[in-house]
């Protein structure tokens, strides 16, 4: 017998930020004879508290998580620990239900379905209409299966020697299930002899002899591969074994692994290998004949660690008070009172803003402030870029869609402790924001349809500061708006479910053709924050200012997808013509839809212009209406096709932005995201400057957020 003890720092040092920087996190492998040896150390969960951290023996999880998860703050005014947010993570996966619970026990089927025919053939046809996201027939199969068992609460294998479909649960979910099953295959036949009329050729099979043994080699493969999911049979034995150890009392994997470790079948399936989990030792056990399966999984299962850790991490929520320059600096600062100016708040709404207060400062206290005014600013910059790069090391763990957006508006304090009087020092303002119970927030600059006409006015004449995205000779006034809209769903077998489709014009058409489509899905606790990092920039005054978010969605499997979402997706489209491009600003609806899925009450449109930014190109500005419609159906009918309410929203980001987080998208249990997570890949520097110095990309940003901001004050 030979154990051989591995670290995870050797296991994938190139795929876990800060790996180096944390103490080693074991995982053990053995090769032996039989499946029944157990690992060198019983507490193997314990390891060795690097200094700084604690003294002896910790819980390996808890260094870990806190290693990967907190950076060290810097002195400074805005030294602070980041905004906490009460709420337990959860791994975004689908929990068994009890039937298929059954079926991994190798508990005894309820009932089956006789398949007659040609098998492959009647998969094809099963498979018909799964997305295309499953992989080839086998495991669009699998899929539509699985599908029917959501519906009735069943659980549905193909039994490949017998020709059967063996179904587990309760007598009337058999039954359920099978009439389903018959009622598919019915359609499927035909559908197939109706395509086969059309095209006047007889129905007969078109796949060679040797097509059909590959279909069925694939599909044996797959139902091999399905097998892993279930619990080893008694009795069975295994020439390699590993365990990868897991901190029982810190986290219980059933809680967020599933009681059967669901969560983890994609690796199971993958690595073709067997997962339980033994207390003691409080190890994942992992069980198979190739060595190589049993490392791929235990890397796959430390990333499904990172991501647990990267969802249940703080998020980051700081305030920058911006240095005000040397001919707007007081000695003090009042939180004043303002009534509100948009049409969305109610009447009587008052905002607290803050406003510079109280005696100018001397020529020598002006002079000491100008030195100030930049070490505050250094400082400010420096937390962002430390902060940012903690975070976005977590996010290449996360599944689902992740976005970065810098709004723009007016910053206003919700709460902030005073001690009664009406003012306060400059000092004692900005330790107050740099205090985890100051809350603040960004109200809309722009609302009426009157300042928005101010503002498109001006940037029209604003051509040395912006310029259209296309790059093409066509003036700023003529920017074709992009269109996008959400729509609320919901699923019997899913639940509450988000679609966001985008639609841009195509310049060699003038068409208007979808660029996008995401399924997303709500957060199950509201405690659980979407916005894993935010920077709030308080400037005086009311003048403008920005927030930037990075905010994180789960993404639905595309094997979840069914064909009535898939069908309702496809047919949205535009309902203006090439003529009509320019609607200017009245909220018409523009979206057509079919009436096939029941929404939840109504739909969001958003019309948005988009301009460049001739300081640094890899920016641009979006001005952007939202329009809430209260029933898209009476919408779409022309009755009640007025929104029910109207916002604006004025955002700065780089494309790229968009292109680098989709990864994530797509991304499967175990496997993490191939970007760097470096301030560079995020914020390009701008080469139409002189800008130098390590991570000056992020000082670039700050500064095209500046001149937009210098543009926005003026009007």
């Amino acid at each position: 017998m030979l154990f051989t003890s591995f670290r995870t720092s050797q296991l994938a040092r190139d795929s876990v930020p800060l790996l180096s920087q944390r103490p080693a996190y074991n995982i053990q492998l053995g090769w032996q004879t039989d499946s029944k040896g157990q690992p060198l150390q019983e507490d193997s969960d314990r390891i060795e508290g690097p200094k700084g951290f604690a003294q002896g023996p910790v819980s390996g999880f808890a260094v870990f998580k806190s290693n990967l998860m907190n950076g060290a703050n810097s002195s400074g005014w805005n030294k602070t620990t980041p905004r906490q947010t009460a709420g337990r993570a959860h791994l975004h996966y689908e929990r068994d239900s009890p039937a298929k619970a059954s079926w991994r026990k190798h508990q005894p089927c309820t009932d089956y379905y006789q398949l007659d025919g040609d098998l492959a053939e009647i998969a094809g046809r099963l498979s018909h209409g799964v997305t295309k996201g499953a992989s080839g027939i086998p495991g669009r199969l699998w899929a539509r299966l699985e599908q029917i068992g959501r519906r009735t609460g069943s659980y549905i294998v193909l039994n490949f020697n017998e020709n059967k479909l063996l179904i587990w649960g309760s007598a009337k979910q058999a039954s359920d299930a099978k009439r389903e099953l018959q009622g598919l295959l019915l359609r499927s036949m035909k559908a197939a002899d109706k395509i086969a009329a059309d095209r006047k050729m007889p129905n007969v099979p078109n796949e060679s002899d040797k097509q059909k043994r590959l279909q069925h080699e694939r599909m044996l493969r797959e139902i091999k591969k399905q097998t892993f999911r279930q619990e080893p049979e008694d009795g069975s034995e295994f020439s390699v074994w590993g365990f990868c150890s897991w901190p029982f009392e810190e986290a219980r994997p059933e809680e967020y692994l599933g009681d059967s470790l669901e969560a983890l079948d994609p690796i199971r399936m993958f690595c073709e290998c067997y997962i339980t989990f033994q207390r003691p030792p409080s190890a994942f056990k992992i069980l198979s004949n190739e060595p190589k399966a049993i490392t791929d999984a235990a890397e796959q299962i430390k990333i499904v660690i990172c991501e647990y850790a990267a969802r249940s991490s703080d998020p980051i929520e700081r305030i920058f008070v911006e240095p005000p320059p040397l001919t707007k600096i007081r000695k003090e600062v009042e939180i004043a009172e303002f009534p509100s100016s948009t049409q969305a708040s109610a009447p009587g709404t008052k905002y607290l803003v803050p406003i510079l207060a109280g005696g100018t400062l001397s020529q020598r206290e002006l002079a000491e402030w100008n030195g100030e005014r930049s070490r505050l600013a250094r400082i400010n910059e420096a937390q962002m870029k430390r902060d940012f790069l903690r975070c976005i090391s977590h996010m290449r763990f996360f599944r689902g869609r992740v976005r970065m957006r810098a709004s723009l508006g007016e910053f206003i304090v919700n709460r902030i402790r005073t001690s009664g009087a009406k003012c306060m020092s400059f000092e004692d303002f900005l330790h107050m924001t740099a205090d985890s119970s100051t809350k603040g927030s960004l109200t809309r600059r722009f609302e009426s349809e009157s300042q928005i006409d101010t503002l498109m006015s001006r940037i029209y004449h604003s051509d040395e500061i912006f310029e259209t995205c296309s790059g093409r000779s066509v003036g700023i006034e003529n920017v074709a708006p992009i269109y996008a809209a959400t729509f609320w769903l919901a699923f019997p077998d899913i639940g509450r479910v988000e679609l966001q489709v985008e639609m841009s014009r195509n310049p060699g058409s003038g068409d208007y053709e979808p660029c996008y489509k995401y399924w997303t899905k709500p957060q199950k606790s509201p405690a659980v924050s979407v916005l894993p990092l935010q920077f709030l920039n308080a400037r005086f005054q009311r003048d403008a200012t920005w927030r930037l978010d990075l905010s994180a969605t789960n993404s639905i499997d595309p094997s979840r997808i069914t064909a009535s979402m898939m069908d309702f997706a496809s047919n949205i489209g535009c309902l203006i013509s090439n003529d009509e491009v320019r609607l200017g600003r009245s909220g018409r609806l523009v979206f057509k839809f079919p009436n096939t899925l029941s929404t939840s009450g109504f739909f969001e449109q958003k019309i948005a212009w988009r301009y460049q930014l001739k300081s640094h190109v890899s920016y641009v500005l979006e001005i952007a209406r939202y329009d809430k419609f209260g029933d898209p159906m009476k919408a779409m009918k022309g009755a009640g096709s007025l929104p029910e309410h109207t916002t604006w929203g004025l955002t700065v980001y780089n494309p790229e932005w968009d292109s680098i987080l989709g990864e994530n998208v797509n991304l499967k249990i175990g496997r993490s995201a191939t970007w760097d997570p470096e301030i560079e890949t995020f914020f390009p520097k701008n080469y139409r400057t002189r800008s130098s110095g390590q991570d000056r990309g992020f000082g670039d940003f700050l500064e095209s957020l500046r001149s937009v901001i210098s543009f926005l004050d003026e009007i």
